[in-house]
């Protein structure tokens, strides 16, 4: 129970997506007035175990715990997440929730080693430009030597459809979040599955949109006994996790998206609205 005797105590502990999870639930004032709220998020420079030191202290203190279970994510100590989610209190309520995957809008998502390399191009701020989502087809290519501007007239006439059997890859998406759901008291499948053709229920391969957001924290206030956010919350607000990963003109065709097309422009960093074809040209260039 929180010192403040008028509050409980809410810890949320997650990865890169809870920034949006926790912008919404502060975004319930019902929730506020009830909860003291701490969170733990971490990222690709942040391993939660090894530097966050949640305390036992902390933990004996929380009402209500929300979290990833183990096996979904990298915590940079698998064992050490499985320790930390064996120590939450017993009176306290867990509310599980998913870590959500969905690459069939980017199949050919893949690491980029350039991403490791300090390059000459820097954000006003400071920032080093990289591109977190790489593209396994524009590896391939720059390997072999291939002229950039020929990689980018390759890549926007294939038909990814002609390369990858796209549905086999829906159901294989689907198949992995009904597994991992199977454990999750927050649930999104049904969500995704029944949205993603018309609305923007992911921003990359593992990141959800705010539609998504939304969906999963209304599950959770329902949960605490507390009033939904109402959809309109979302006219109000930017996608809240970022960045965007544009999606390839064929995949948008093959899957008949109602939200994009091959003009949309995305937010791909901090700075920079492009399109589709912008952006892979300054992918290839690494610009």
């Amino acid at each position: 129970m929180s010192e403040n005797t008028t509050k409980k105590t809410c810890v949320l502990i997650g990865t890169c997506i809870t920034f949006g999870v926790a912008f919404m639930l502060r975004s319930s004032e019902e929730f506020l007035n009830e909860y003291d709220f701490i969170k733990f998020e971490t990222n690709s420079d942040t391993k939660i175990v090894e530097n966050l030191g949640i305390s036992d202290e902390l933990l004996a203190r929380a009402d209500v715990i929300i979290y990833h279970p183990p096996g979904w994510a990298d915590w940079g100590n698998e064992e050490g997440y499985v320790n930390l989610v064996q120590r939450f209190p017993e009176n306290a309520e867990k509310i599980s929730i998913p870590y959500p995957i969905f690459p069939v809008l980017w199949p050919f998502h893949c690491h980029d080693s350039r991403n490791e390399q300090v390059n000459g191009q820097i954000f006003p701020d400071g920032g080093v430009i990289n591109y977190p989502y790489g593209d396994a087809i524009v590896v391939g290519a720059l390997k072999k030597g291939i002229d950039p501007a020929e990689i980018l007239s390759y890549c926007m006439s294939v038909d990814y459809a002609e390369m990858i059997d796209l549905q086999a890859l829906l159901n294989t998406s689907m198949n992995i979040q009904i597994q991992k759901e199977a454990d999750t008291d927050v649930k999104m499948l049904d969500f995704v599955q029944n949205n993603f053709t018309n609305r923007r229920v992911f921003q990359t391969m593992n990141h959800v949109g705010n539609e998504t957001l939304l969906h999963m924290v209304n599950q959770i206030l329902a949960r605490l006994g507390l009033a939904k956010l109402p959809r309109t919350l979302l006219d109000r607000i930017d996608e809240l996790v970022r960045p965007q990963s544009p999606i390839h003109p064929s995949v948008i065709r093959h899957f008949d998206l109602r939200y994009v097309d091959a003009d949309t422009r995305y937010l791909v960093d901090r700075y920079r609205y492009l399109t589709y074809e912008e952006y892979l040209w300054n992918y290839i260039k690494f610009i």
